[in-house]
Protein backbone atom coordinates (compact mmCIF):
# COMPACT_ATOMS: atom_id res chain seq x y z
CA UNK A 1 0.00 0.00 0.00
CA UNK A 2 2.82 2.26 0.71
CA UNK A 3 4.47 2.02 -2.47
CA UNK A 4 1.18 2.51 -4.19
CA UNK A 5 1.05 5.31 -2.60
CA UNK A 6 4.60 6.67 -3.77
CA UNK A 7 3.49 5.55 -7.44
CA UNK A 8 0.31 7.39 -7.15
CA UNK A 9 2.44 10.72 -6.27
CA UNK A 10 4.66 10.27 -9.22
CA UNK A 11 1.97 9.87 -11.74
CA UNK A 12 0.13 13.29 -10.05
CA UNK A 13 3.29 15.07 -10.07
CA UNK A 14 3.97 14.09 -14.33
CA UNK A 15 0.16 14.62 -14.67
CA UNK A 16 0.68 18.43 -12.93
CA UNK A 17 3.52 19.21 -14.47
CA UNK A 18 2.48 19.16 -18.25
CA UNK A 19 0.50 21.86 -16.98
CA UNK A 20 2.56 23.97 -14.49
CA UNK A 21 5.98 25.84 -14.96
CA UNK A 22 8.11 28.06 -12.96
CA UNK A 23 10.40 29.83 -15.03
CA UNK A 24 12.42 30.98 -11.62
CA UNK A 25 12.45 27.25 -10.11
CA UNK A 26 12.41 25.41 -12.82
CA UNK A 27 14.85 27.17 -15.06
CA UNK A 28 17.75 27.85 -12.61
CA UNK A 29 18.19 24.42 -11.62
CA UNK A 30 17.83 22.91 -15.33
CA UNK A 31 20.23 25.46 -16.60
CA UNK A 32 22.58 24.87 -14.25
CA UNK A 33 22.20 20.95 -15.10
CA UNK A 34 22.47 21.42 -18.76
CA UNK A 35 25.52 23.97 -18.38
CA UNK A 36 27.65 20.95 -16.87
CA UNK A 37 26.53 18.62 -19.78
CA UNK A 38 28.06 20.62 -22.01
CA UNK A 39 31.28 20.55 -20.42
CA UNK A 40 31.52 23.97 -18.35
CA UNK A 41 33.52 23.92 -14.82
CA UNK A 42 31.25 24.55 -11.61
CA UNK A 43 31.75 27.55 -9.62
CA UNK A 44 34.43 28.78 -12.15
CA UNK A 45 32.07 28.97 -15.37
CA UNK A 46 28.23 28.37 -13.71
CA UNK A 47 27.13 30.13 -10.68
CA UNK A 48 25.13 26.88 -8.51
CA UNK A 49 22.13 27.69 -7.02
CA UNK A 50 22.48 24.79 -4.81
CA UNK A 51 25.51 22.29 -4.16
CA UNK A 52 27.74 20.58 -6.22
CA UNK A 53 25.79 17.64 -5.74
CA UNK A 54 22.54 18.69 -7.22
CA UNK A 55 23.97 19.82 -10.50
CA UNK A 56 25.62 16.22 -10.91
CA UNK A 57 22.52 14.03 -9.90
CA UNK A 58 19.82 16.76 -11.78
CA UNK A 59 22.43 16.53 -14.98
CA UNK A 60 22.47 12.28 -14.56
CA UNK A 61 18.46 12.67 -14.89
CA UNK A 62 18.60 15.07 -18.22
CA UNK A 63 20.86 12.52 -19.75
CA UNK A 64 18.77 9.69 -18.39
CA UNK A 65 14.56 10.98 -18.77
CA UNK A 66 16.50 13.06 -21.42
CA UNK A 67 16.84 16.86 -21.71
CA UNK A 68 13.67 18.83 -21.00
CA UNK A 69 12.52 20.78 -17.84
CA UNK A 70 9.95 17.68 -17.56
CA UNK A 71 12.45 15.63 -16.77
CA UNK A 72 14.05 17.01 -13.54
CA UNK A 73 10.28 17.18 -11.89
CA UNK A 74 9.31 13.64 -13.15
CA UNK A 75 13.03 12.54 -11.44
CA UNK A 76 12.29 14.43 -8.16
CA UNK A 77 8.97 12.83 -8.15
CA UNK A 78 10.49 9.30 -8.10
CA UNK A 79 12.96 10.61 -5.31
CA UNK A 80 9.89 11.97 -3.15
CA UNK A 81 8.02 8.49 -3.70
CA UNK A 82 11.26 6.70 -2.52
CA UNK A 83 11.68 8.55 0.49
CA UNK A 84 8.03 8.18 1.66
CA UNK A 85 8.56 4.26 1.32
CA UNK A 86 12.20 4.93 3.35
CA UNK A 87 9.70 7.03 5.94
CA UNK A 88 7.33 3.67 6.33
CA UNK A 89 10.77 1.23 6.90
CA UNK A 90 11.75 3.84 9.20
CA UNK A 91 9.07 4.59 11.45
CA UNK A 92 8.63 1.00 11.10
CA UNK A 93 11.08 0.42 14.05
CA UNK A 94 9.30 2.25 16.15
CA UNK A 95 5.71 1.65 15.62
CA UNK A 96 2.98 -0.67 14.03
CA UNK A 97 3.16 -1.23 10.71
CA UNK A 98 0.08 -0.08 10.70
CA UNK A 99 0.71 3.13 12.23
CA UNK A 100 3.68 3.67 9.61
CA UNK A 101 1.06 3.52 6.67
CA UNK A 102 -1.12 6.06 8.30
CA UNK A 103 2.01 8.08 9.10
CA UNK A 104 2.80 8.01 4.90
CA UNK A 105 -1.01 8.43 4.24
CA UNK A 106 -0.99 11.91 6.19
CA UNK A 107 2.45 12.83 4.89
CA UNK A 108 0.50 12.42 1.52
CA UNK A 109 -2.58 13.92 2.28
CA UNK A 110 0.12 17.26 3.42
CA UNK A 111 1.62 16.83 1.07
CA UNK A 112 1.09 14.67 -2.20
CA UNK A 113 3.62 15.62 -4.81
CA UNK A 114 6.91 17.64 -5.32
CA UNK A 115 5.69 20.86 -6.81
CA UNK A 116 9.07 21.97 -7.75
CA UNK A 117 12.63 19.98 -8.71
CA UNK A 118 14.34 21.47 -5.30
CA UNK A 119 17.15 19.86 -4.12
CA UNK A 120 15.40 19.42 -0.79
CA UNK A 121 13.61 16.12 -1.98
CA UNK A 122 16.75 14.82 -2.51
CA UNK A 123 18.41 15.59 0.91
CA UNK A 124 14.76 14.26 1.76
CA UNK A 125 15.77 10.94 0.57
CA UNK A 126 19.12 10.89 1.78
CA UNK A 127 18.39 11.80 5.28
CA UNK A 128 15.72 9.07 4.99
CA UNK A 129 17.38 6.34 3.76
CA UNK A 130 20.22 7.34 6.00
CA UNK A 131 18.17 6.84 9.03
CA UNK A 132 16.71 3.80 7.96
CA UNK A 133 20.15 2.13 7.34
CA UNK A 134 21.58 3.54 10.55
CA UNK A 135 18.85 2.22 13.00
CA UNK A 136 19.25 -1.04 10.89
CA UNK A 137 20.95 -3.90 12.84
CA UNK A 138 22.75 -5.02 9.64
CA UNK A 139 26.34 -5.30 9.92
CA UNK A 140 27.03 -2.49 7.52
CA UNK A 141 23.92 -0.45 8.14
CA UNK A 142 25.27 2.43 10.19
CA UNK A 143 28.37 2.98 7.88
CA UNK A 144 26.05 3.32 4.78
CA UNK A 145 23.23 5.27 6.75
CA UNK A 146 26.54 8.12 8.24
CA UNK A 147 27.62 8.26 4.39
CA UNK A 148 24.29 8.86 3.02
CA UNK A 149 23.45 11.94 5.38
CA UNK A 150 26.90 13.08 4.91
CA UNK A 151 26.19 13.36 1.23
CA UNK A 152 23.21 16.06 2.18
CA UNK A 153 26.17 19.01 2.62
CA UNK A 154 26.79 18.27 -1.43
CA UNK A 155 23.50 19.06 -2.06
CA UNK A 156 23.42 22.40 0.02
CA UNK A 157 25.83 23.25 1.79
CA UNK A 158 24.07 25.25 4.80
CA UNK A 159 23.05 21.75 5.97
CA UNK A 160 26.27 20.91 7.93
CA UNK A 161 25.56 22.43 11.21
CA UNK A 162 22.35 20.51 11.28
CA UNK A 163 23.89 17.01 10.05
CA UNK A 164 25.96 17.43 12.90
CA UNK A 165 22.91 18.22 15.59
CA UNK A 166 21.47 15.41 14.10
CA UNK A 167 24.89 13.16 14.75
CA UNK A 168 25.71 14.37 18.46
CA UNK A 169 21.56 13.13 18.42
CA UNK A 170 22.04 9.82 17.10
CA UNK A 171 25.00 9.33 19.27
CA UNK A 172 23.45 10.50 22.57
CA UNK A 173 20.55 7.73 21.44
CA UNK A 174 23.10 4.76 21.05
CA UNK A 175 25.07 5.55 24.03
CA UNK A 176 21.36 5.71 25.98
CA UNK A 177 20.59 2.17 24.58
CA UNK A 178 24.04 0.92 25.87
CA UNK A 179 25.42 0.38 22.54
CA UNK A 180 29.01 -0.30 23.33
CA UNK A 181 29.80 -1.42 19.51
CA UNK A 182 28.67 1.43 18.49
CA UNK A 183 32.06 2.67 16.71
CA UNK A 184 31.60 7.06 17.04
CA UNK A 185 34.89 7.17 15.31
CA UNK A 186 34.19 5.52 12.25
CA UNK A 187 30.84 6.98 12.37
CA UNK A 188 32.17 10.51 11.84
CA UNK A 189 34.42 9.41 9.39
CA UNK A 190 32.10 7.79 6.73
CA UNK A 191 30.02 10.50 7.41
CA UNK A 192 32.53 13.23 6.70
CA UNK A 193 34.07 10.94 3.64
CA UNK A 194 31.92 12.89 0.75
CA UNK A 195 32.90 16.74 2.34
CA UNK A 196 36.46 15.40 2.08
CA UNK A 197 36.31 14.22 -1.68
CA UNK A 198 34.93 17.89 -2.58
CA UNK A 199 37.61 19.48 -0.66
CA UNK A 200 39.89 17.85 -2.40
CA UNK A 201 37.99 18.62 -5.81
CA UNK A 202 38.40 22.25 -5.01
CA UNK A 203 41.93 21.73 -4.21
CA UNK A 204 42.76 19.73 -7.16
CA UNK A 205 41.07 22.59 -9.67
CA UNK A 206 42.25 25.62 -7.19
CA UNK A 207 38.56 26.42 -6.73
CA UNK A 208 38.59 27.62 -2.82
CA UNK A 209 39.28 31.34 -3.53
CA UNK A 210 35.89 31.39 -5.36
CA UNK A 211 34.28 29.06 -3.68
CA UNK A 212 34.26 30.66 -0.64
CA UNK A 213 32.97 33.46 -1.98
CA UNK A 214 29.64 31.94 -2.20
CA UNK A 215 29.67 32.76 1.34
CA UNK A 216 30.17 36.02 1.03
CA UNK A 217 26.61 36.36 -0.39
CA UNK A 218 24.01 35.81 2.66
CA UNK A 219 26.21 39.16 3.96
CA UNK A 220 26.19 41.23 0.61
CA UNK A 221 22.19 40.19 0.50
CA UNK A 222 21.75 41.66 4.18
CA UNK A 223 23.15 45.24 2.93
CA UNK A 224 21.73 45.72 0.11
CA UNK A 225 18.20 44.79 1.73
CA UNK A 226 19.21 46.74 4.74
CA UNK A 227 18.19 44.16 7.08
CA UNK A 228 19.86 42.19 9.96
CA UNK A 229 19.69 38.27 10.76
CA UNK A 230 17.31 39.36 13.87
CA UNK A 231 14.30 40.67 11.78
CA UNK A 232 14.70 37.82 9.36
CA UNK A 233 14.00 35.52 12.01
CA UNK A 234 11.97 37.29 13.75
CA UNK A 235 9.67 37.38 10.41
CA UNK A 236 10.49 33.91 9.94
CA UNK A 237 8.76 33.42 13.55
CA UNK A 238 6.26 35.40 12.94
CA UNK A 239 5.20 33.56 9.26
CA UNK A 240 5.20 30.20 10.99
CA UNK A 241 3.30 30.79 14.10
CA UNK A 242 0.69 33.39 13.89
CA UNK A 243 -2.28 32.32 12.58
CA UNK A 244 -3.05 33.07 9.10
CA UNK A 245 -6.46 31.32 7.51
CA UNK A 246 -5.05 31.31 3.88
CA UNK A 247 -1.93 29.59 5.17
CA UNK A 248 -3.96 27.21 6.72
CA UNK A 249 -5.77 26.20 3.46
CA UNK A 250 -2.94 26.66 0.75
CA UNK A 251 0.15 25.72 2.80
CA UNK A 252 -1.16 23.41 5.51
CA UNK A 253 2.51 21.73 6.11
CA UNK A 254 3.20 24.66 7.92
CA UNK A 255 1.19 23.13 10.94
CA UNK A 256 3.54 20.27 11.27
CA UNK A 257 5.60 23.14 11.69
CA UNK A 258 3.56 24.95 13.99
CA UNK A 259 3.08 22.42 16.42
Amino acid sequence: LTISIGIISTILTSYYSQFHYDGHHYGLVFDNSFDILNGKKPFEEIFLLYGIGTVLVHSIALKIFGEYIHSLIFFTSIIYSLSLVSIFFLSKKFITKKSSFYLILSIFLIHPMPEYPWTNYIIFFLLTTGLTFLFSQKKFGFLIGSLLIGFCVLFRQEILIYIFILFLFIFFIKIFNKEIKFNIFLFLFSSLVPLIIFVFYLYIFQLFEIYKNYYLLPQIFLEFKNENLFDLFARFLKYLFIPNLSKIIFEPYLIIFAT
